[in-house]
């Protein structure tokens, strides 16, 4: 199966004049490298990467247009990179003891409406981009933050990613061994607070800690996880707590190019230790009669959506979506 996976893929770039080839290597130069890499033994390099997967991207669009698949994929950013590269920034360090701070079993309300966006409601920050970092872990945090003090306040705030990377207590460098999520919030909690992203700006590498809680923003004094595996639970706090950190298996090169659409992946994994990507649900809904999640991504507006993800629901807990969901409480 594999070979001839492979030779399908093969054969599909072989296949694609080389006049749009050459097209969309310049577009995507342009777009996402400045037109420049270190030398031509590596240009050459990177578009033979980008090639194989334009091939990969234009074979999978061919079986959609078909009703093979439910989403569609396109160039974006990771496009000259092969999966394993653009795997190893995916390093989400969960720790699954902090699942026990489920408090109680959520009560799942059936009334729950069909649809629900909370950006429609001006609780949701704009996309960001943690470049080169592995700082998943910190954007989703401090979105969940973000989205509860607005929630409770009516006031908008971008805090800091780069407070969380900076402070954390690690053995190393968190751009390079990741993080949790829920230790990204007690951090908040046990330092008083976060600063703004604009008093604290990201920098996409660990520096010394600069946190000042003269200069806080927002104060977080708790910290809940829901009932993990429980895609019922995560709709009920979605829909009447707001915007919730989930951890995803966002390893497949499927999702390294999605587009748009609703994300359906077969060899996704669901436990805790599959789980190598931090988001934030803002919402769900239906799409062509398939519920979905309502994912924001911190990869820049490039990434699918307009950086956002629509992930199945109700789909045997696709890619673990409700396997680590967390939220802040007492918000300030």
């Amino acid at each position: 199966m594999k070979a001839f996976i492979a030779l399908a893929l093969i054969v599909s770039v072989s296949a694609i004049p080389l006049q749009e080839l050459e097209s969309e290597w310049i577009a995507f130069k342009n777009q996402f490298r400045s037109n420049a890499y270190l030398g031509a033994d590596e240009e050459v390099m990177r578009r033979q990467v980008f090639e194989t997967n334009y091939g990969y991207i234009k074979a999978h669009n061919a079986e959609a247009d078909n009703g093979v698949h439910t989403f569609r994929l396109g160039v974006n950013q990771f496009a000259d990179m092969t999966n394993g590269e653009y795997r190893k920034q995916l390093t989400l360090k969960l720790k699954p003891h902090h699942l026990n701070l489920t408090f109680a079993e959520e009560k799942v309300n059936p009334a729950l409406p069909d649809s629900v966006d909370w950006r429609s409601k001006n609780v949701v920050t704009h996309v960001k981009n943690q470049g080169q970092c592995g700082s998943c872990f910190a954007f989703s945090a401090t979105d969940s933050i973000e989205s509860q003090y607005a929630i409770k306040t009516g006031q908008l705030v971008t805090l800091s990613p780069q407070n969380i990377v900076d402070c954390i207590q690690s053995a190393g460098d968190v751009c390079q061994t990741g993080g949790d999520t829920v230790e990204a919030i007690q951090l908040v909690i046990d330092e008083g607070g976060i600063e703004k992203e604009s008093d604290y700006p990201y920098q996409a590498y660990m520096d010394d800690c600069q946190y000042t809680s003269r200069s806080k923003a927002v104060s977080v004094t708790g910290v809940h996880t829901l009932q993990t595996g429980s895609e019922s639970a995560l709709q009920s706090a979605v829909s009447s707590v707001g915007p919730v950190s989930v951890a995803i298996d966002a390893s497949h090169q499927s999702f390294q190019f999605y587009d748009s659409g609703v994300y359906i992946e077969r060899s996704c994994k669901h436990t805790v230790q599959g789980l190598d990507h931090a988001v934030l649900a803002v919402g769900y809904g239906t799409e062509d009669g398939q519920d979905y999640w309502l994912i924001k991504n911190s990869w820049g507006t490039q990434f699918g959506e307009n950086g956002y993800i629509k992930m199945a629901r109700n789909h045997n807990n696709q890619c673990g979506v409700a396997t680590y969901g967390v939220y802040p409480t007492g918000v300030n």
